[in-house]
């Protein structure tokens, strides 16, 4: 216990990302399912592309005297649909993934199918819920766009950091529900999770995404160096092209895995927070030091 309490936030969420992993490996194929959103968003998002492309009668944008475009009401309601589009397939995705990896913590065994079913069983909630977010989030930036100079920023970060802690376990709860649920009830039962067991939980998260980062800087660099010495080595550009677009892949796949990673360590505290049992692969005096030590002893207390 004690050891575990000297470690730092950077330190934990790696202990977490580890968990995470030996989770998802005892269901390898749930990582297929980013795979099938991204599918998924491409076909959605290809009317908006062609309309924008083509721009019949000027519909959706007009051309300004001298330079520039302005943008129709109709091209923003065709964005807004596209943004919502992305938003509502990712929601989805992520439900998804939360189900398979409940599913497994419960002791079952999640297929790709059985957590497809459970995420579209709950659509209706996840796309209601991805509009009520995206509306919060366009109220909050125009609302900071109106206050000058800093105060707008400070606004807009205080705000959207507010609003994200309180709906962060709102797909969990949206999944885990035995009944529809409005985004009102959704992030109220997320925050009461949150106050039940408050702690570095939400930090966690950033602090994979900070370790996601450093690695994809680092991928980043040795593979711009591999590109320049096929290039340099062999004279062709179609070599470093292959080599470019196998890293490009390869930096994709990463992008995935981390997604799903995060999504995994948000479901372990989400469901430890909430039944007290250490979900499989993960240490459990890890995830009790996940919560401020007072409100995890009166979550957690025997």
């Amino acid at each position: 216990m004690e050891e575990t309490k000297k470690l730092s936030r950077f330190r934990k969420s790696k202990l977490l990302a580890k968990g995470a992993w030996r989770s998802l490996m005892l269901d390898k194929e749930l990582l297929t399912l980013p795979l099938i959103g991204f599918g998924a968003s491409m076909l959605a998002i290809i009317p908006a592309v062609l309309l924008f492309v083509f721009n019949p009668s000027h519909l959706l944008f007009s051309p300004l005297q001298g330079n520039g475009w302005q943008l129709n009401p109709v091209g923003y309601v065709v964005a807004i649909v596209a943004l919502l589009s992305q938003a509502i397939i990712s929601a989805v995705v992520a439900g998804a993934v939360t189900h398979g990896a409940m599913e497994r913590f419960k002791g079952n065994d999640p297929t790709v199918k059985s957590s497809i079913q459970a995420a579209f069983k709950r659509i209706g909630s996840l796309t209601v819920f991805t509009i009520f977010s995206f509306t919060i989030g366009f109220l909050i930036s125009e609302i900071a766009n109106r206050i000058p100079f800093l105060g707008g920023k400070i606004v807009l970060w205080l705000a959207g950091s507010a609003w994200n802690i309180a709906s962060f376990f709102a797909i969990p709860v949206i999944v885990t529900s035995d009944t529809a649920l409005g985004p009102i009830r959704a992030t109220k039962k997320s925050t009461a999770v949150i106050k039940q067991a408050w702690g570095e939980s939400l930090v966690l998260g950033v602090g994979i995404g900070l370790i996601a980062v450093f690695s994809f800087l680092g991928y980043i660099m040795v593979a711009g160096l591999l590109v320049g010495l096929s290039a340099g080595i062999t004279g062709s550009g179609i070599v470093a092209g292959i080599v470019g677009g196998i890293a490009f892949l390869g930096l994709m796949a990463g992008v995935v895995l981390v997604s799903v990673l995060q999504t995994y360590v948000k479901a372990s505290v989400y469901y430890y927070a909430t039944t007290g049992i250490s979900p499989i692969a993960f240490d459990s005096q890890l995830l009790r030091q996940a919560f401020t030590a007072k409100k995890a002893r009166k979550l957690f207390a025997r």
